[in-house]
């Protein structure tokens, strides 16, 4: 008898769930669905808000901007936003390899920071061929579009920044050209004989002297007088030149 009761109660509580099953398999959907709503409205936010930044980028010259979320909690449960979601920057120096945005939804009241990966690509000046220590430039060089978040060493996006540059060591192809890989030419060696020239009252005066450091163009160097032996301060005007600026 005892028996008997057990195993009906038993049924009648399996019937009772087998019959909620559905409305909670429905319920899960319809929950699904909500976080996938609020997922959307996350990423279409960011997308126009990228968007804008990378059009003001482009239009000024800066480079084309891309961006990819990483940082957005699978396990992030969220209710839909009723109007478009807010996005904005942390802070004014947002333009970096990686970053992070605040989306914010008005109603319901929700915000939270989402970790993004950008990358601008600008054309920056590489090497077109290897390039050997204290070589040239300008004709073993071009332009390549290059991540510049990526780079941490420094690069060069101007033809007129290389001119009359030399390689620092030997560089191979396509490496980035950076401030700290080259150095000015050196047009008067140590030692070198030069000519020294100077303007005074509308004479030109030239006489000749012995160079007693390198000096590439536009840099200063100390030159010692041939005759006189007195040492005087030069700048450098091209190759085993140097003129005084009195």
């Amino acid at each position: 008898m005892k028996n008997s009761v057990f195993t009906s109660a038993f049924l009648k509580q399996k019937n009772r769930l087998l019959a909620i099953l559905p409305l909670m398999a429905l319920l899960s959907t319809a929950n699904l669905s909500a976080d996938q709503g609020f997922r959307e409205q996350i990423i279409s936010s960011i997308d126009t808000f990228f968007a804008d930044e990378a059009a003001s980028l482009e239009t000024s010259d800066q480079g084309q901007l891309t961006y990819k979320v990483r940082g957005l909690d699978p396990r992030l449960r969220l209710q839909t936003c009723q109007a478009e979601p807010m996005v904005e920057t942390l802070n004014d120096n947002w333009l970096r390899k990686r970053a992070h945005v605040r989306v914010t939804c008005p109603a319901p009241n929700w915000s939270l920071i989402v970790g993004i990966e950008l990358a601008l690509y600008r054309d920056i000046i590489v090497t077109r061929t290897p390039i050997g220590r204290n070589e040239l430039l300008e004709s073993n060089v071009e332009f390549a579009s290059r991540d510049i978040l990526g780079i941490n060493t420094g690069y060069i996006d101007s033809m007129e920044s290389i001119a009359g540059k030399v390689t620092k060591r030997p560089l191979v192809m396509g490496q980035i050209i950076s401030p700290h890989l080259i150095k000015a030419e050196v047009l008067v060696p140590r030692n070198a004989l030069v000519e020294v020239s100077a303007q005074i009252g509308g004479i030109l005066v030239t006489s000749q002297g012995i160079a007693l450091e390198n000096g590439a163009f536009g840099e200063y160097i100390r030159v010692r007088n041939k005759r006189s032996k007195r040492v005087i301060e030069a700048r450098v005007v091209e190759a085993n030149r140097v003129e005084v600026v009195l």
